[in-house]
């Protein structure tokens, strides 16, 4: 496939921007994968002959496939000249302006104009005549954009004030453009672009979905951003909180991390590793499933081959974090060497992932796990080499700021409130998955499309992404693929029972089908699974648990499990030792689907009581079966 071409004009004086390009088109280039080769001009990547001015000796911007033009203080000062027409330029970014404007030899390539429209500070050492300058070049750039730019034909102009603005609006931009591009090669050379799966239900969204993750481009420079200011104050943490079912799993795994590792986002980090700590997927207390998480194959799994491996650096965060914060530098700084680097050594870090954050406090923790674990935290994201960041339910925030060590790390920006979906947000999550994936939404004879009204019962939903995506995904399993394009349709919505009614429709079909085929009592396998998944916190919230699926001896109980998973409702997931584990697949199943919301209301004592006991048992497990760990004394009494 031959490369998609993209050329980037501006003076020097939106370096921040540029660097911010180079990193965006990178990410762009990783989602693609091996779809598009994405080859990118900036003037200040390559060497020049010293005998031709560097203007001359540029590609000409009428060869690309997209141009993109960043104005901010100046149009540039060294002159270029039309190798066409002879006519000279008062600066090589006229000249590319108009070149892409005009085109050449029948083509012409897309052009993206932004402008920063941010107040220009002039140096203060400047001389008079330098000053002079100065203004006269910002009064060039105020007039072209005031006529010369609508004579040329320019008519949409991209304005913003900070990199972060500019980021957040270009970065869907390109992809868009590229992707139309990638699709116009892909027909020219008749390649078939290959199926995918553009919605993921309630399954949590990874970095392996980043392609398809869309809504939140604000949201996620914002908290780059907080990360960026709170590692220069040295304790790069950042925790996001917000409501059940407002979107932080996928928030922080498909679109905060992918944005931070794979783009070149962090100036001088050349190297990302990423660690996911999932407090109940550990088999042992937090320091344990901390420590098993750093060790995993996508962090540092050199520290498992070292002798004591996940078990002894567990060991050390528990007796000497200090000790063990030096061994997890020390394989972070062998990262650094070995990375490629022009120059010297690379710079290396990981990235932590604490998600769920609460489940640091449902998991049947102690007092004293949870203050050793933030401790560990603290000391983590002090070392400046480990970056963190975690998802909290709201409902569990105030949890967090009992211990000291997360308010220190909370300081300044350490905290993000994840706001609710706006409309234009929403839109995006319905239809741009579906235009990478090459779907179309069926239009009522009205005009009415499809996407719009799901938009429009999002809208009317207090908490409508967990219902929406789960919408979207089983729309997309009743496509329509008789048509030129698999299309969603509004039979299939219709059938589904609307937004609103869709999760209990769905699930009570998987539950009677699996009360069918059951040779048992209904209600005791009922009991039976739920027990194991659901359970009730101190304050009354409900709070999903892990099951082991071995551990389940009721035939009866399977039965229901696997229908529910057949259904998307509960999914498979492994934990710290490979084992596999089940879970609902979203919190919101235990407020909206209506049978399991009034059983869980009916057994909040017994599912108490249940979590008390589980603890009880764990405490005494860990004390080494301990006699007088039978009896309930201090603070578990």
């Amino acid at each position: 496939m031959r490369p998609i071409r993209i050329f980037v004009s501006s003076p020097s004086d939106v370096r921040d921007e540029r660097q911010l390009v180079q990193a965006i088109l990178k990410r762009i280039q990783t989602r693609l994968k091996d779809s598009v080769r994405l080859d990118v001009l900036l003037w200040e990547q390559s060497y020049y002959e010293a005998t031709v001015p560097v203007q001359d000796a540029l590609p000409r911007a009428a060869d690309y496939d997209i141009v993109l033009l960043i104005l901010w203080s100046t149009l540039g000062s060294a002159p270029a000249t039309d190798p066409d027409t002879g006519k000279v330029y008062p600066s090589g970014t006229r000249f590319e302006i108009a070149d892409a404007v005009r085109g050449r030899n029948g083509h012409r390539p897309d052009l993206v104009v932004c402008r920063c429209v941010r107040p220009v500070a002039f140096a203060a050492d400047l001389s008079p005549d330098e000053l002079a300058r100065a203004k006269s070049r910002y009064d060039e750039v105020r007039a072209f954009f005031g006529h010369e730019a609508s004579t040329l034909g320019i008519a949409s102009v991209n304005e913003f004030t900070t990199p972060s603005s500019f980021g957040e609006k270009i970065e869907p931009t390109l992809e868009r453009m590229i992707r139309e591009r990638v699709g116009e090669v892909r027909r020219a050379e008749g390649a078939a672009a290959a199926p995918v799966e553009p919605y993921k239900g309630l399954r949590v969204m990874g970095s392996d979905d980043r392609a398809y993750f869309f809504g939140r481009s604000r949201a996620t420079y914002q908290v780059v951003e907080a990360l960026q200011r709170q590692e220069r104050h040295g304790r790069p943490f950042v925790l996001v909180f917000g409501r059940s079912g407002i979107g932080k799993s996928s928030f922080v795994r498909a679109g905060v991390v992918p944005n931070i590792v794979e783009g070149g986002s962090i100036h001088g980090v050349d190297a990302w590793r990423v660690a996911l700590f999932e407090p109940s997927d550990s088999t042992s207390d937090l320091l344990g499933g901390l420590a098993a998480a750093i060790c995993d194959d996508d962090a540092l799994p050199s520290i498992a081959n070292e002798p004591g491996g996940a078990e002894g650096l567990a060991e050390l965060l528990r007796t000497a974090p200090e000790r063990a914060i030096a061994r997890i530098a020390e394989a972070i700084g062998a990262l650094g060497s070995a990375a490629p680097r022009a120059q010297g050594s690379a710079a290396a870090r990981l990235m932590l992932i604490v998600d769920p954050f609460e489940e640091v406090f449902t998991r049947h923790s102690t007092d004293e796990e949870v203050r050793r674990f933030a401790r560990a935290l603290r000391l983590l994201c002090e070392s400046r080499l480990v970056w963190v960041v975690g998802t909290v339910r709201i409902d569990f925030y105030a949890r967090c700021t009992e211990y000291e060590d997360i308010r220190v790390l909370e300081e300044g920006d350490g905290h993000y409130n994840l706001p609710p979906l706006s409309a234009s947000e929403l839109r995006a999550i319905v239809v741009e998955p579906a235009a990478q994936a090459g779907l179309v939404f069926e239009h009522a004879p009205d005009g009415t499309s499809l996407a719009d009204e799901l938009v429009n019962a999002a809208l009317a939903h207090t908490d409508p992404l967990p219902l929406l995506a789960f919408a979207l995904q089983q729309l997309y399993d009743r496509r329509k693929t008789d048509a030129k394009h698999p299309t969603l349709t509004f039979e299939a919505y219709r059938s589904l029972g609307g937004l609103r009614g869709l999760l209990t429709k769905r699930a009570d079909e998987a539950r009677n089908t699996a009360f069918d085929r059951m040779k048992g009592d209904n209600e005791s396998a009922w009991n039976d699974l739920f027990a194991r998944l659901v359970t009730v916190g101190k304050e009354g919230q409900r709070v999903r648990l892990y099951a082991r699926p071995a551990d389940i001896q009721s035939q009866d109980t399977t039965i229901l499990l696997n229908e529910l998973i057949n259904a998307r409702l509960i999914i498979v997931d492994k934990d710290d030792q490979g084992e596999a584990v089940v879970t609902i697949a979203h919190e919101t199943m235990l407020h909206e689907w209506q049978s399991l919301a009034s059983w869980i209301e009916h057994r909040q004592a017994m599912l108490r009581h249940l979590r008390l006991l589980t603890e009880a048992a764990e405490h005494w497990t860990r004390g080494g079966n301990r006699h007088d760990d039978l009896t309930l004394h201090g603070s578990r009494l």
